[in-house]
């Protein structure tokens, strides 16, 4: 199964993205915070990231680099 990570800190947002993939058979796990993200990212094999840029804790450009490197 495709997996994705969302990385998105509106929840609500975060909520229909999420719906819309799972109802298109994609297994979706998510987060609201780019250090959260990173964590999840390095725990799984992902197909797909979906990252906002505008994150609370470090920048969704921050958090592509970091996971760029991994």
């Amino acid at each position: 199964m495709n997996q994705i990570l969302l990385v998105e800190d509106e929840q609500s947002v975060s909520g229909v993205i999420k719906a819309y993939l799972e109802k298109e058979g994609y297994q979706v796990h998510s987060a609201y915070t780019g250090l959260k993200g990173i964590d999840l990212f390095m725990t799984s094999k992902y197909n797909l990231v979906v990252l906002d840029l505008m994150l609370p804790d470090i920048s969704g450009e921050e958090v592509c680099e970091i996971i760029r490197h991994l």
